[in-house]
């Protein structure tokens, strides 16, 4: 669920061809009925992509500093203005330039934009940042992080951003300590800061109660929830700062922090996963539950890229992608039987160069090298973005952009989730 140097260069074009402050307009959620939409129905081929998510039920993407999304939209999460599901990408509403990077979180979404960090969905426990716990249909910027924001990711209930000056920076649900500030059974509606760090981060990893970061000499650090060694050190002791992961002190390149379990891609090209493997997500062969790092198996290559998911895991190798864990909804996209694979198996895309890998809860989506998005697994909210909600045992390109003109304005909207309007 986020970036490194190597493995997002190009979000740094996207940074350069991207200037100037956005204005975005407050929109109210109305129904479909009260929208224009037009849709090309042909997959994007032109522009740079330079980043995909995916959430528990919808997706996002950047391309030429703009942010889309398509998927589940019950809760704001799209960012459209709207609670309508969307099964092709739509802009998000005020983010068509400037966007460097992109999270798709449970239910909700946050992009850094221009500098400052932005959210939108489900905030029932304060994972939008805005000091409050009211959900957005439209982005709304974090308090106290309008600028200096490089990088986001939004876990299943909680967020945190690398900021300039501060390192690591959480809010949301802390019901184990997954903000890191050394409290737990609390929330945060406001980031705070994490602690025990130091400075030389280069990547954060939000999951679902617990949290993960990468320094630049390859070390990791996870804290949180423990319950199935997730945390990577050898026990089940929860912790509410971070901790490091055994045998990680070095040489990682890329991690990913899934539901319950977390991986880590290596500079010789391997990677090691610990945490949850009741569905073989650790990809080690077996379904035993580990609380240190341990080799995948089958990768055949080196792995630039790795995505943990709820429970199962993709990676980019050698320019192709390889899933292991969970398969009742076809989300290792090898396009076989429906059973859970303990080892890494080939997604059935084939003379295509991947760039980019994200899991999900039940689906998965890759950027190709020919600037092309492919999704597979579920798809009953329209998250695969093929226009459809059938199921994908195969990647199947998403559409182009769905244009969606929203002709009512008002100063703000309000969802009423858990909250009163």
């Amino acid at each position: 669920m986020f970036p490194t140097l190597r493995r997002y260069s190009h979000v740094l074009l996207s940074l350069m061809m991207s200037l100037g402050f956005i204005l975005g307009s407050k929109v109210e959620a109305e129904p479909l009925q009260n929208k224009g939409i037009v849709q090309e129905n042909d997959h994007v081929t032109a522009g740079s992509i330079a980043k995909i998510t995916v959430g528990s039920f919808h997706a996002c993407l950047v391309s030429q500093g703009a942010a889309y999304c398509w998927g589940d939209n019950r809760f704001g999460q799209v960012g459209d203005g709207t609670l309508a599901n969307r099964n092709a990408r739509v802009l998000v509403q005020g983010l068509d330039n400037g966007v460097i990077d992109i999270s798709a979180g449970a239910y909700h979404t946050c992009a850094v934009v221009n500098g400052a960090a932005r959210c939108w969905g489900l905030n029932n426990f304060g994972q939008l940042g805005d000091g409050t716990t009211l959900s957005r249909s439209l982005p709304i910027t974090v308090t106290g992080l309008e600028s200096g924001v490089y990088a986001i990711n939004a876990g299943h209930e909680h967020t945190c951003a690398l900021v300039q000056g501060f390192g690591i920076q959480c809010w949301g649900r802390n019901d184990a300590g997954q903000l890191g500030d050394g409290t737990a059974g609390n929330i945060r509606t406001a980031p705070v800061n994490v602690v025990g760090l130091g400075s030389g981060l280069t990547q954060i990893e939000a999951g679902w109660s617990f949290t993960c970061a990468l320094s630049t000499e390859g070390a990791v650090k996870c804290w949180g929830i423990n319950q199935f060694g997730q945390l990577g050190t050898g026990n089940r002791v929860w912790s509410n700062i971070p901790v490091a992961v055994l045998g990680l002190d070095k040489a990682v390149t890329d991690i990913s922090a899934g539901s319950w379990h977390g991986c880590a891609a290596l500079i010789d090209g391997m990677v090691k996963c610990w945490g949850l493997n009741d569905h073989g997500q650790l990809g080690d062969g077996t379904t035993i539950d580990r609380s240190i790092p341990t080799n995948v198996k089958g990768l055949g290559g080196i792995a630039n890229v790795v995505s943990a998911g709820e429970k199962h895991t993709c990676a980019v190798i050698h320019e192709q992608t390889k899933c292991w864990g969970w398969n009742n909804f076809g989300q290792i996209g090898d396009g076989g039987k429906f059973d859970d694979r303990v080892s890494a198996a080939d997604v059935a895309l084939k003379g295509n160069s991947f760039v980019d890998v994200s899991t999900g809860e039940r689906s998965t989506c890759a950027i190709m090298a020919t600037n092309e998005v492919t999704c597979w697994g579920a798809n009953q909210a329209g998250q695969v973005g093929d226009g459809t909600t059938e199921l994908r045992s195969k990647p199947v390109y998403t559409l182009a952009p769905t244009k969606v003109f929203v002709f009512v304005l008002v100063p703000e909207v309000c969802i009423p989730i858990q909250q009163k309007c």
